[in-house]
C-alpha cells in the first residue's frame, strides 16, 4: 500500500507540467507567435495569432497567463489583451509591432498595413488648346483602394506621351512645347489612370525683325530676318518666310528675303510681311535701316612692333574699332581729351573700342610709343 502511494504522487507531480527539482511547476522558457512571419495586411483586414508558451526541452505547458501589446494601436489592433489568441485588425497605413509575453518570456512580429492602389483618377480643366508655348494646365490626380477610399500621401507621377508637345512636372502642371496633341497619365502604384489629352497650337501674332537696330555702309548690305511670334513671344518654327520690301528706295533697297543694300546716307523703313496657311493672319513688322557713308566697325591689326595696319580709319559715331592681336603686347592709348578711355595691355583675341564723339582722335601703343600710332576719325 505505501508503494501505490508513491506511485499516485508521481503522477500528480506530472500532471503539474513535471518538476523543477523543488517540486513546483516548470516555468516559460520559450513563448512561440503562429503564424510566425511579419506580414503585411490590406487596411480592414483581420488575422488571428496564437501564442503558444513552452517549458525547457520544447515541452508545451498549458493554462499559463499570456499578454498581448501593440505598439502602435492606431495602426494595428487588438481584439484581447489576453489569452492563447487574438485578432488584430489592419487600420491605417503603417507598422505596429504585436508581443505575446509570458512569465518575461515573449515574441513578436510586425504587421504592416498597406493600401494597393486599385484606381487612379486624372482630372483637370484643359482648354481645347493651348495656344503658346509655356502655355500651362493644372492636372490633379487621386489614387483610390479597391473599397474606393483615398489612398492617403500616395506618390503619384505625371507623364506626358509626346514632350516635344507639352511637357508636365512632378506636380502636374502641363507647359505647352510645340504643335500637335499629348496624352497625359497619372500613376501609381502600378496603376496608371485614364489619359487626358491636350491639344498645343502655336497661334501666330507678330513677326519680329532682326536685327535691330540695323545699319549698313553706302553700297554695302546687311541681312534682316523676320521670326513668327506666339502670344508669349515665343519664336513658332515652320511658319513663313515672311516677305520684305522698302519704303524709300532711294536710300535702302532690300530683296524679298530681307537683303538690304544700302543706296545713299539717310534712313528707309523696311517692312517685313507674313500670311499664314491655316487662319490667314496677316502681320506686318517694320524696321527702320539707317544707310551711311562711313562704316559702323573696321578693324585694325598692329603689324610687327612698328604699325596699326590701317593707321588712319574713319567710322560713323557710335561705331567700334576692333584691334587685333599679333602675339605682341600692345594698348590703345589715345593723346587728346574726350577720346575713349585707353586700353589694357593685350596680346592675344581682339579689343574693341566704341566712338560716340564725333572728332579725330589720334592715338600711340602704350607699350611701343610714338613710332606706333594711329588716328581715327569719327564722323555723324
Amino acid at each position: 500500500m505505501r508503494m501505490s502511494g508513491q506511485i499516485v504522487m508521481a503522477a500528480l507531480l506530472l500532471g503539474c507540467g513535471g518538476g523543477d527539482g523543488g517540486g513546483g511547476p516548470a516555468p516559460v522558457a520559450v513563448v512561440t507567435l503562429t503564424p510566425g512571419n511579419d506580414t503585411a495586411l490590406v487596411i480592414g483586414s483581420t488575422r488571428v495569432l496564437t501564442a503558444a508558451t513552452l517549458a525547457t526541452g520544447n515541452v508545451l505547458l498549458s493554462g499559463r497567463t499570456i499578454n498581448w501589446i501593440s505598439s502602435d494601436p492606431s495602426k494595428v489592433s487588438l481584439s484581447a489583451a489576453t489569452g492563447p489568441t487574438v485578432t488584430v485588425t489592419a487600420l491605417a497605413l503603417g507598422a505596429s509591432t504585436i508581443t505575446a509575453s509570458s512569465e518575461g518570456k515573449a515574441d513578436a512580429q510586425v504587421i504592416t498595413v498597406i493600401q494597393p492602389v486599385a484606381t487612379v483618377t486624372l482630372s483637370g480643366t484643359v482648354p481645347d488648346t493651348l495656344f503658346s508655348a509655356d502655355d500651362s494646365v493644372l492636372m490633379t490626380a487621386v489614387a483610390r483602394d479597391a473599397n474606393n477610399a483615398i489612398i492617403g500621401g500616395a506618390i503619384i507621377g505625371f507623364n506626358s506621351s509626346a514632350t516635344a508637345v507639352a511637357t508636365v512636372n512632378s506636380a502636374g502642371t502641363v507647359i505647352a512645347v510645340g504643335n500637335g496633341t499629348t496624352n497625359i497619365t497619372a500613376s501609381a502604384g502600378g496603376t496608371v489612370s485614364s489619359p487626358l489629352a491636350v491639344k498645343v497650337r502655336r497661334k501666330y501674332v507678330g513677326l519680329t525683325i532682326t536685327p535691330n537696330p540695323a545699319n549698313t555702309n553706302v553700297g554695302s548690305t546687311v541681312q534682316l530676318s523676320a521670326t513668327p511670334k506666339d502670344a508669349r513671344g515665343g519664336a513658332i518654327p515652320g511658319l513663313g518666310p515672311a516677305t520684305f520690301v522698302s519704303r524709300d528706295l532711294t536710300k535702302a533697297t532690300v530683296t524679298t528675303d530681307g537683303l538690304v543694300s544700302g543706296v545713299a546716307v539717310g534712313t528707309a523703313v523696311i517692312v517685313a510681311t507674313l500670311t499664314t496657311a491655316e487662319d490667314g493672319t496677316h502681320s506686318d513688322s517694320t524696321q527702320t535701316v539707317v544707310a551711311s557713308a562711313f562704316p559702323l566697325t573696321i578693324n585694325v591689326n598692329p603689324v610687327g612692333t612698328t604699325a596699326w595696319n590701317p593707321a588712319t580709319v574713319d567710322i560713323k559715331v557710335g561705331g567700334q574699332v576692333v584691334y587685333g592681336s599679333n602675339g605682341f603686347n600692345h594698348s590703345v592709348q589715345f593723346t587728346t581729351a574726350g577720346a575713349p578711355a585707353n586700353t589694357a595691355v593685350f596680346n592675344s583675341g581682339t579689343i574693341s573700342v566704341t566712338f560716340n564723339t564725333v572728332g579725330s582722335w589720334p592715338y600711340i601703343c602704350g607699350v611701343h610709343g610714338a613710332a606706333m600710332s594711329g588716328t581715327v576719325n569719327v564722323h555723324p
